[in-house]
């Protein structure tokens, strides 16, 4: 019997504007308590790389369907190539 309701894989860039960007990695280079420059990731990039809690490039989300709901992950580049090369040998 197959599965009707197949949950949906989704990946797509972060967008964040070029001057956001810039004072991240100003904030991110700075001095200031590791706590504040979390707090200003998530304010920018909406969160950090679930592996490594870099700036954030990717964003991977699984909607459950049926309005179940949906989780939603972050990937720096490196990060998202090495879940992509797991994903891939895991799926197929």
């Amino acid at each position: 019997m197959k599965n009707k309701n197949k949950n949906k894989l989704v990946n797509e860039d972060v967008k964040i504007p070029f001057d956001k960007l810039e004072e991240l990695e100003k904030i991110l280079n700075s001095t200031i308590s590791r706590q504040s420059k979390i707090h200003v990731m998530y304010r920018i990039a909406g969160g950090n790389c679930l592996v490594c809690r870099d700036i954030p490039s990717k964003i991977v989300k699984y909607d459950y369907g049926d309005g179940l709901g949906e989780r939603i992950e972050r990937y720096c580049a490196k990060c998202f190539e090495r879940w992509v090369s797991n994903a891939t040998r895991t799926f197929t």
